[in-house]
């Protein structure tokens, strides 16, 4: 049974306790048993890695340590690590310290098992019903997350469908072999249970998309198929020698990714686009820009096939321009994940959102990635942040009881449960 929890009084506006409000994560990763003190030296070095020359003989061992050193004060000192920190600390009445925050952590390391029961209990705490859970399987069935059955949703990463290599392994050797192929493997996801499919396409090129022909994307997809990539990029991007294999490579993905959110759309599935640059040097500002995607939601193919997208990370930070466009359009959603973790970067989020667009567009999410606490901060936080936000809405705009609790309620679970069509 549930130990009853304490009310929260800066979770409480106009007599309503937001901490008794259901919350639907709407976008996490899969747990790993760890303890935080690995995770963050691996981020050092992940990070380090990312700004590093590629090859040897251009780098040397002092500045490699120099920039891991200058990440590991970074992290350190960051302010979703405070904040962390003390939410662990007052949960278990231990130091506000890495080393207290292992010992709580390493009580649960022994199994999956053992895991996955701390997972429950930490979701137990924080009102959380369920998860969305980004698979990191190639393959489109269900992942193994590390959370407790009945509690989790999952969706399909597409951007390897669009990967030269994927359409060698299906032994595509036609435009119409390939999109057999793409469209046998979302239809595969759905009825394994799939809820989205996710694109990061942000992390290494543009998000908008060209309008590309059928004859276009043949003769391109041609041109990759017969080329020999001389390098790779970020992300797992082939490079070739000459540009124009380049330039067709760019040409096919944008006609691959375009099929994909028409077919996303006749599959009732949302798309689930990565916007948003922060923490790690390899998000690219103008790349998660998200006025590039102005293009998709005007698109009349996407918009006929009824395609819904939901942005995940706000666009921060052009969160404004994200805002924008939920209040423009009716299929695009957004969620707060990561910015879930830096309440005050969440206050600005929800500031801006619930200034101009619908609560019934906005969700909370948290982007937790290793460590089931990082699920109960954010929401922890979403439920602080929000409640100051709405007090504001009763005490300067006028709203009412009923009011805010429509909009929390909106942002917790309910404009989750519409996205991913869930049942109340």
């Amino acid at each position: 049974m549930r130990k009853a929890r304490k009310k929260n009084h800066g979770m409480i506006v106009d007599g309503i306790d937001l901490a008794e409000i259901e919350i639907i994560d709407a976008h996490m990763h899969t747990l790993r048993r760890a303890l935080l003190s690995d995770v963050y030296a691996r981020q050092a070095e992940a990070f380090a890695k990312r700004i590093m020359p590629r090859t040897e003989d251009q780098r040397s061992d002092v500045q490699q340590s120099r920039i891991v050193a200058g990440f590991r004060e970074s992290i350190h000192w960051a302010p979703r690590k405070i904040g962390y920190l003390n939410y662990v600390a007052r949960n278990y009445g231990v130091p506000p310290t890495i080393e207290a925050f292992d010992s709580v952590v390493s009580k649960h390391l022994e199994s999956d098992a053992d895991y996955t029961t701390y997972t429950g209990l930490v979701l137990d705490r924080e009102r959380i019903s369920s998860v969305a859970i980004e698979s990191a399987e190639r393959e489109p069935v269900a992942p193994s997350p590390l959370i407790p059955e009945g509690r989790w949703l999952w969706t399909y990463p597409i951007v390897p469908l669009v990967r030269p290599v994927w359409a060698k392994e299906k032994d595509a050797s036609t435009l119409t072999d390939l999109l057999g192929a793409i469209d046998a493997t979302l239809e595969t996801a759905v009825r394994n249970g799939c809820v989205g499919f996710k694109s990061f396409a942000a992390k290494y090129r543009t998000l908008d998309l060209a309008e590309v022909t059928r004859a276009d994307a043949e003769r391109a997809f041609d041109k990759v198929r017969s080329s020999v990539q001389v390098a790779i990029g970020e992300q797992e991007l082939p490079i070739y020698a000459d540009e124009a294999t380049n330039t067709a490579l760019r040409t096919c993905e944008d006609f691959l990714y375009k099929h994909i959110f028409v077919r996303a759309g006749a599959l009732d599935r949302p798309v689930i686009i990565h916007s948003a640059a922060a923490l790690s040097p390899d998000l690219r500002v103008d790349y998660n820009d998200p006025r590039n995607l102005y293009s998709l939601f005007r698109d009349e193919a996407i918009q006929g096939a009824g395609t819904r997208f939901s942005v995940i990370h706000a666009g921060y930070p052009s969160h404004h321009v994200l805002a924008t466009f939920a209040s423009q359009f009716p299929n695009v959603y957004v969620d707060t994940s990561f910015f879930s973790k830096y309440p005050a970067a969440l206050e600005e989020v929800y500031r801006t959102f619930l200034a101009i667009a619908p609560s019934c567009k906005l969700m909370h999410g948290s982007d937790a990635n290793t460590i089931p606490e990082e699920i109960g901060y954010c929401a922890w936080n979403g439920r602080t942040v929000l409640a100051k936000v709405l007090a504001d809405h009763v005490s300067d705009y006028g709203w009412t009881a009923s009011d805010i609790r429509r909009m929390a309620e909106d942002v917790f679970h309910r404009t989750a449960r519409s996205l991913f069509r869930l049942a109340a």
